[in-house]
């Protein structure tokens, strides 16, 4: 229960991050208790809301949430049921048309906006934002393409290209290069002898020898691993042919 308690709290900081919008938020939740009128709509959004803390952050209910629902690691994703959008533009709505001239209401509504503005944060700008400038037409990872014109340049004519590589690239390659066929998706469900394989690809320092005989059985050609010296002599020993190297990772073909 305790550590279901600790995930709870962990993962609500993931969700604020490093804006202030959670401050509108509570000064929204604030107005709205003190607020005198319009009770239907004040019940509803501040009974909901505290229905929702009571529910996310009760130990039992988180623990159930996390163990059948939706998982420990994205719990934080529970606050997208939340109105905070809702909350926020009501009371925004609420305060400007308190004032009687429109002047005063063009005023406030300025006002508010400019304080979203300040107190959030630009997805579209700096290193750290949550969107970036695509680096080609197909909106995928250069690194992905490289890959994928590199297996298809090294591929005999009537060839079929099987590849295992690491799985935060199979999404990408099969959007890209669907001719390239690989042995698991990202979260296919695999059998023993490929999950074997892929237990492999997962560990920092696997047993080459080993993996090489099990992607063989496969028939597995291709082979994109980590760039990493010490584990790229021992794969091109096994008789593997490094045909190139792109960003990150090390391409080899099976020469066998």
């Amino acid at each position: 229960m305790i550590t279901a308690f600790q995930i709870a709290i962990e993962r609500a900081g993931w969700y604020i991050g490093s804006g202030w919008h959670y401050l509108l938020f509570a000064a929204a939740l604030l107005f709205l208790i003190l607020k005198r009128d319009d009770k239907e709509n004040r019940k509803w959004l501040v009974g909901y809301t505290l229905l929702f803390a009571a529910v996310y952050i009760c130990p039992l209910t988180a623990r159930i949430i996390m163990k059948y629902c939706i998982g420990g690691f994205v719990y934080w994703r529970m606050f997208w049921i939340l109105p905070t959008s809702v909350i926020l533009a009501y009371v925004a709505v609420s305060v400007c048309t308190a004032g009687k001239k429109k002047t005063i209401q063009a005023v406030c509504a300025s006002l508010l906006m400019a304080l979203i503005i300040v107190t959030g944060k630009n997805p579209y700008v700096g290193g750290q934002a949550i969107y970036q400038k695509s680096v080609n037409m197909q909106k995928l990872p250069a690194d992905v393409c490289q890959i994928s014109n590199l297996i298809a340049d090294t591929r005999a004519e009537g060839e079929t290209a099987l590849a295992v590589m690491p799985e935060d690239l199979v999404g990408y390659v099969r959007q890209y290069d669907a001719s390239i066929r690989l042995l698991y998706g990202r979260r296919s469900k695999s059998e023993k002898p490929v999950r074997k394989i892929r237990r492999q690809m997962r560990k920092e320092q696997p047993k080459i020898k080993k993996l090489i005989r099990r992607i063989r059985q496969q028939g597995v050609n291709y082979l994109v691993f980590l760039a990493d010296e010490q584990q790229d002599a021992k794969i091109q020993r096994n008789g593997f042919e490094k045909i190139g190297k792109v960003g990150g990772y090390s391409v080899y073909k099976d020469k066998w």
